[in-house]
């Protein structure tokens, strides 16, 4: 037997992601009492710091969102939908809409 997965991911035991908590760049997904072990992000995946403020051009995709996000990650393959992609996709072209990309 192979015990294969992956770790649960703690924000606070990871330097890069810990330091976007501190510097307001993001805050916990929180649900009333029930504070998530994942970032609170937008419908296009920018981060949301404590104020509620939407941080532009800051995305969060992946492992920091499980949990308001559900992520099978397989490898993308012709005709398999990949969620990670189509989310990806998302926050590109946000991205890009953007007036200014300056920040």
């Amino acid at each position: 037997m192979i015990e294969a997965r992956i770790d649960s991911l703690k924000i606070k035991n990871d330097l890069c992601l810990s330091s976007l908590i501190k510097n307001n760049l993001a805050s916990k997904f929180k649900n009333e009492n029930l504070e998530l072990e994942c970032f609170n992000i937008d419908e296009n995946f920018n981060s949301i710091n404590f104020d509620n403020k939407i941080i532009k051009n800051l995305f969060i995709l992946g492992l920091p969102t499980e949990g308001i996000k559900f992520y099978t990650f397989i490898l993308p393959r012709p005709f398999i939908g990949s969620t990670f992609l189509r989310d990806s996709d998302i926050a590109v072209n946000t991205f890009l809409k953007e007036p200014s990309n300056e920040n």
